[in-house]
């Protein structure tokens, strides 16, 4: 090979001028995303030396540089409230907003209209319970979500177990509430769809047609309610099933190992779930100006498509994070670190070759892009536009000192306030395994996630309850304007001289008639408190004492027969 030859090779290994950080900040001009960006499949026939080039345009940076971390792009978003609520310490008013009025009344019309075409074209025998069905209403299906809720909360082998009357296992709020007869035939119709209505070539999605519109009407709330804070991430989900699905998905990773895959995108610190995406395979979803990117880029753009260009900075696993991606959120002056693989192409050789002793770490820049490669107890590569090479010291249990990159902190500490959410779900699971339909499934699935974001706008708007207690009073809540049909008793005898229960909502829905106080061991005719009267403060600014012969013998209260008997069974208490 002449000279000349030499010099031509080595120009294509020319290491482009390192880009600068400011750069971003002193341009006038709009960065706008090229679509043109070939796949992973063409980039495979490459020449080597032009794959080579590539990672030749990084430069390795060491710790004595001591460069500051990179700056972040200017944040422009504007994370708030997007609705009012009326009353802030009610947990009903923040899940009314995700299932709203419209999406009760919806579930109502279409679970009659399933159970009418069911009974009208089925040949069913003349003693089958289905045909016990009357329409449900809007007040009843709040009931009957309520019921679900509570199902994730009093966990039992066996749904049936729920109206149990074995002393060991009953539950008597759930045979108050609703018979199991009565829930039977509401989970057996339960429908989100009119099938009449569908078209496979028309739909937007046909593989999701029978849940569609009730994904679409309540996932939409989540990203309209609540703009994020600066910082968000993507994580999976899994919803537990084991019925046949062609998009079944089996992660060995997750808690729930086979079922149907969620993409989701939340904020980072409350784990607030702002938009989800439902995995199906091929036919996956995805905003179309994407579609000519690898699966993970395109997943991830779809996510963040409403966030773009607002300086948001998203935290991300090596599922999705790749060169390419980097590329395109730097372009859309959108932040991004995370785990990375090694492999991925475009990256420097050093991140895959060299070989670390444990503790030891590798950095290389390119433009706003840092990689790092760590040694801990197995290597863990990371990706960042917003860190440096700088590391934090951490004491462990055992009080020795170990030091790792500021990046893997910010990370393990992303990743663990995200999994809040994927945890609520392990710990109070509103979906079974035992149901039979996908779509339904999918529904508690989602009824989880609305609950899960109605507890994160509770808490930052000054909410004290837990996330359980949130739970039990949201039940409470959606049963108290709930006033069925007469129900039978409990077969259980009131113990006489029970002080009565704080928040008792069964008083608005059983048959209540006021009746004498019974007699005692010392007293022939006794008296009780009356629980409206000695609630009121008197003209001294003392509470009355008012003592009454009446009272309610099925909420175990004292009350004058008018107007404190109708008052207390048909209006919260003050």
């Amino acid at each position: 090979m002449t000279e000349d030859e030499n010099i031509a090779a080595d120009d294509r290994f020319i290491v482009e001028e390192k880009f600068s950080v400011h750069d971003f900040y002193d341009s006038d001009t709009d960065i706008s995303i090229d679509l043109s960006s070939e796949s992973e499949e063409d980039s495979e026939f490459l020449p080597v030396f032009e794959r080579e080039r590539e990672s030749h345009d990084w430069t390795e940076v060491t710790a004595d540089d001591s460069s500051p971390p990179l700056l972040r792009f200017p944040f422009t978003g504007q994370p708030r409230l997007n609705v009012k609520v009326e009353n802030k310490d009610d947990p009903l008013e923040y899940f009314s907003l995700f299932f709203t009025d419209t999406v009760i009344q919806h579930i109502v019309t279409e679970t009659n209209r399933f159970a009418h075409k069911f009974l009208g074209n089925t040949n069913i025998s003349e003693f089958s319970r289905a045909n016990k069905y009357v329409d449900t209403n809007s007040e009843e299906i709040k009931t009957f979500l309520a019921l679900l809720i509570l199902q994730g909360i009093l966990k039992k082998p066996k749904e049936a177990w729920f109206w149990s009357r074995n002393q060991f296992l009953e539950t008597p709020i759930f045979g108050r509430l609703m018979s199991e007869k009565r829930y039977s035939l509401l989970m057996k119709f339960l429908h989100f769809t009119n099938d009449e209505e569908f078209d496979q070539n028309a739909h937007p999605h046909p593989k999701l047609w029978k849940i569609w519109n009730i994904f679409e009407m309540v996932s939409s709330k989540f990203s309209s309610v609540y703009t994020p804070e600066r910082d968000v991430c993507i994580d999976e989900s899994m919803a537990l099933y084991k019925g046949k699905l062609s998009w079944k998905h089996s992660e060995s990773t997750k808690n729930y190992r086979m079922g149907i895959k969620l993409f989701l995108l939340c904020e980072s610190f409350s784990g607030y779930i702002w938009k989800v995406l439902l995995y199906t395979g091929k036919e996956t979803k995805f905003c179309s100006i994407y579609d000519d990117y690898a699966l993970g880029t395109k997943c991830a753009m779809s996510l963040m498509h409403d966030l773009l260009q607002k300086g948001y900075c998203v935290a991300i696993d090596k599922f999705y994070l790749s060169h390419e991606l980097a590329e395109r959120l730097i372009e859309l002056k959108t932040d991004v670190f995370g785990t990375i693989n090694p492999n991925t192409k475009n990256l420097p050789l050093g991140l895959r070759d060299r070989r670390l002793k444990p503790g030891e770490v590798i950095a290389y820049q390119k433009g706003k892009m840092l990689v790092f490669k760590f040694e801990d107890k197995k290597s863990v590569c990371f990706l960042s536009t917003i860190h440096s090479i700088d590391e934090k010291e951490i004491r462990n249990r055992n009080k020795s000192v170990t030091k790792k990159p500021t990046v893997a902190f910010d990370y393990e500490k992303v990743m663990s306030d995200t999994c809040r959410q994927d945890q609520c779900y392990i710990y109070h699971p509103g979906a079974t395994k035992r149901q039979k339909r996908y779509y339904k499934i999918f529904f508690r699935q989602l009824l989880d996630q609305a609950v899960w974001n109605a507890f994160v706008l509770f808490q930052k708007n000054g909410g004290s309850l837990e996330h359980l207690d949130f739970r039990v009073r949201l039940v409470e809540r959606l049963c108290e304007t709930w006033n069925s049909n007469p129900k039978p008793e409990v077969s259980r005898t009131p113990v006489i001289g029970r002080r009565p229960e704080k928040g008792n909502i069964l008083r608005y829905m059983e048959r209540h008639f006021p009746s004498y106080v019974p007699p005692t061991g010392k007293k022939l005719e006794p008296t009780r408190r009356c629980v409206i009267c000695c609630a009121r403060v008197g003209e001294n600014g003392k509470k009355i004492r008012r003592e009454t012969r009446y009272w309610c013998r099925i909420c175990q209260v004292g009350l004058c027969t008018v107007p404190c008997f109708e008052r207390y069974h048909t209006k919260p208490a003050d």
